[in-house]
């Protein structure tokens, strides 16, 4: 799995995850008596895929659909807007992003950073006081380690239900970025797929942290890596995404009950893309619920 890869997987997860608590108030939820039924489909080069388990997230202007089966393969789009039209998918990720994971997510195939990838998301229907999306979707992802593609194509989803997650407020994350302290004015954790996620963010800049550890993560130092499972990355900007190479986390506390987790860590993080200089993360804390 390349760097740009993983760097894909994680930008779309964080995208998932890592979103401001500023949601307007037209955007709360309501629960209904008889929701309609939630389903995503598509054909994976041919082959009749069909999500067992479906979610939208929204936040700052980004909405992102994601559907899974229980083996863990993946179909997730991270669009730049919340409006009912057209979306373009291309190498730049201008309007949105999208991905195929299979199960294992040893090659992820995503629809930017490659001139033959891309396709298109269609909007049909987003009502933010219920909380629902549907449309339809097709595109073609590359991996980019040997430029295998993946043709997704009659893609759809239905009455997918948009969660709005909370940042909560007592949750911090901090770090020396090239010598530069950084603390996050957005921090946000989840526990999803055996996985904890704390992701630190600022929606107007772009910057952002993230680490990621097992979900049965106990208190110790262990070593962050690109392919293991401790993990960091960092994104300078919107368009400038890196990964991290090496580095160390310490997790000084970690409760099950009251989800929560505190420690320190400190990686070397290289552009995803290749060209420019590496990045170190240094001194950095976190204390985030999840």
């Amino acid at each position: 799995m390349t760097k740009f890869v993983r760097f894909s997987f994680l930008m779309l997860l964080g995208a998932m995850l890592a979103f401001s608590t500023s949601c307007k108030k037209d955007e709360t939820t309501t629960e209904e008596d008889n929701p309609p039924t939630s389903q995503m489909t598509a054909k994976i080069d041919g082959e009749t895929w069909t999500a067992t388990t479906t979610v939208a997230q929204i936040g700052n202007g980004i909405l992102n659909i994601t559907g899974l089966v229980p083996n863990g393969e993946t179909l997730t789009i991270t669009l730049i807007g919340t409006e009912a039209k057209t979306y373009t998918l291309d190498q730049l990720g201008t309007e949105g992003v999208a991905a195929y994971i299979p199960s294992g997510a040893q090659n992820s195939y995503t629809t930017n950073g490659n001139p033959n990838a891309g396709g298109t998301v269609i909007i049909t229907k987003i009502n933010l006081t219920d909380s629902i999306v549907s449309g339809t979707f097709q595109f073609v992802a590359v991996e980019t380690m040997n430029n295998d593609e993946k043709d997704i194509t009659e893609g759809s989803f239905s009455n997918i239900k948009i969660v709005k997650p909370q940042s909560p407020t007592d949750s911090e994350l901090k770090v020396d970025i090239d010598g530069t302290t950084w603390e996050a004015p957005v921090v946000m954790g989840l526990s999803a797929s055996g996985k904890i996620i704390l992701t630190g963010s600022n929606s107007t800049s772009g910057k952002s942290v993230m680490i990621t550890m097992p979900d049965n993560a106990e208190p110790g130092t262990y070593d962050i890596s690109f392919f293991g499972d401790y993990s960091g990355q960092y994104n300078a900007s919107s368009t400038q995404f890196y990964t991290s190479e090496s580095g160390t986390i310490t997790i000084t506390e970690h409760d099950n009950v009251s989800k929560t987790v505190k420690g320190t860590f400190e990686f070397l993080a290289t552009d995803s893309f290749g060209g420019l200089p590496d990045v170190s993360l240094t001194n950095g804390s976190f204390d985030v619920s999840y």
